[in-house]
């Protein structure tokens, strides 16, 4: 998101709470005693919805990757820290951002809690909704202004598009949802809340069987050997996916950068210092191009190196 979705974000909260109260109503509470059932006149009722299990869950991983995803602009403005009033003293800057990182945790709670609760109905039907809004939301902030300023043409629109590309998923995602968990025969879509999950048990054996002598491709003998038993969790998709969107989102920004500096460059009219400033301007090209290629590259083989030692 942009700075003026950021700002448009506060006039929200009331929405945002009262979705967090009807999806907490209609959760049952998974651990009961007796004396909630002898005081509690909702007979399990009103339950807290977890939005995301950052511990074991194996579940929606690619959903809950692009969930992530679709916040990346938004984590940008927060590091950028170009949300910040002026005026704002030193020592209060950590508080301000701290207040704006729960701002946008509860703008995006109801897609994350939408994706965990168990209701079959109003869980699916409320995160579309709220998606499609976070949707309209965004493609109208792209219509109305798709250029950041004069000198940085399209900027939005080149930025913003893994969002809408996120925002799109998760609509997709939340129509299947529904259809699965109210197909009728087989009982429909099915939670496995399990300590462990049968992929985890099947992995350990193959570890403690004796490894078995096979052909492996360059690839596998190099870089990756797939393992069908053995699955990323939750939180290793999510932060996996939300570092490349931002990292896409960090080369297009340096991008507009290296152009507002050549525009800027080529504005001087010397006519002792013109050749050389052309010169200049062209070896900055060149520089730039190497070093965003080549550190984007460690990056993104820094992120799959991590992947692998996580494995």
């Amino acid at each position: 998101m942009t700075i003026k979705t950021i700002k448009y974000q506060p006039r929200n909260h009331l929405m945002q709470i009262i979705l967090i109260l009807i999806l907490s109503f209609l959760e049952r509470q998974k651990k009961r005693t007796r004396i909630n059932d002898q005081s509690n006149p909702l007979h399990g009722l009103f339950g807290f919805v977890v939005p995301l299990d950052l511990i074991g869950a194996f579940n929606n991983r690619w959903t809950y990757g692009f969930a992530f995803g679709s916040i990346a602009n938004t984590i940008i403005v927060l590091f950028d820290e170009g949300f910040l009033p002026a005026g704002v003293p030193g020592w209060a800057k950590g508080f301000v951002i701290l207040a704006g990182a729960l701002e946008v945790g509860l703008c995006y709670f109801p897609i994350f809690a939408c994706l965990t609760t168990a209701n079959k109905i109003v869980g699916p039907i409320i995160g579309f909704l709220y998606t499609l809004f976070w949707l309209s939301v965004t493609v109208a902030d792209i219509v109305i202004c798709p250029h950041e300023t004069a000198k940085r043409q399209y900027e939005k629109i080149i930025s913003h598009w893994p969002s809408i590309l996120c925002f799109l998923f998760l609509l997709y995602r939340f129509v299947y949802t529904f259809i699965c968990r109210n197909k009728p025969g087989e009982g429909g879509y099915k939670d496995q809340n399990l300590i462990l999950q049968a992929h985890q048990a099947e992995h350990v054996r193959r570890l403690l069987r004796k490894p078995v002598e096979k052909h492996k491709s360059w690839f596998e003998r190099n870089i990756y050997t797939w393992d069908p038993c053995f699955k990323f969790p939750n939180r290793i998709i999510g932060t996996t996916v939300l570092a490349l969107f931002c990292l896409y989102i960090l080369i297009t920004q340096e991008f507009n950068g290296l152009k507002m500096i050549i525009q800027m460059l080529k504005s001087i009219h010397t006519e002792t210092f013109r050749q050389f400033i052309q010169d200049f301007a062209n070896a900055i090209h060149g520089v730039w191009y190497f070093a965003t290629i080549l550190s984007s590259l460690t990056t993104v083989s820094y992120i799959f190196h991590i992947l692998a030692c996580y494995r």
